[in-house]
């Protein structure tokens, strides 16, 4: 289930914590949904930034759009399928 999405507005030079790889929007996403259970999350993108984010907050990460990751797919509705399928 999808609760809720992320991004960072801000740009590289701002510094910010929720600009991928650093760990805001997880951090933020855990503030707004305390049940949340990092062990049952999954990162899905389309960046090495995104990866190396799931590889900081130990989550699977699902690529997408053709890029050479260890599991890359083609769509989320790809994701989606996999993670039925497990």
């Amino acid at each position: 289930m999808i609760l809720k999405t992320y991004y960072c507005p801000h740009s590289a030079h701002e510094n910010c914590d929720c600009m991928k790889p650093k760990t805001g929007m997880i951090k933020q996403s855990l503030l707004e949904f305390p049940e949340l259970q990092l062990d049952q999350s999954i990162v899905v993108g389309d960046a090495f930034t995104d990866e190396h984010l799931a590889e900081r907050m130990n989550l699977r990460f699902y690529g997408i759009n053709g890029k050479n990751y260890r599991d890359a797919f083609n769509s989320i509705l790809d994701v989606a399928k996999e993670i039925a399928h497990e």
